[in-house]
């Protein structure tokens, strides 16, 4: 129970947690180590993908890193040639 714990932690909020999806890449990479901590022991992080406020533009199709393939079914895109 929260009301049990000296602290506030994330499993407190969450009791049945068992993924947390965020972005790891960039300066969020530093944070991460910073709040990894608080959640329990042996808890996934897995990186969410490259998105924005317009598309979600792709999926995360590994565990570590945040390397991912193009979100195909959501978003539209137009290929075009680098000199035109």
């Amino acid at each position: 129970m929260a009301s049990d714990a000296n602290t506030f932690t994330p499993e407190h909020y969450w009791p049945q947690l068992a993924l947390v999806g965020c972005w790891k890449g960039g300066s969020v990479g530093a944070a991460l180590s910073m709040i990894q901590p608080l959640f329990p022991q042996g808890i996934p992080f897995r990186d969410i993908g490259y998105l924005s406020s317009e598309a979600q533009a792709t999926i995360c199709i590994q565990d570590e890193g945040s390397a991912g393939i193009l979100a195909l079914d959501t978003n539209f895109y137009e290929f075009i040639p680098e000199g035109e």
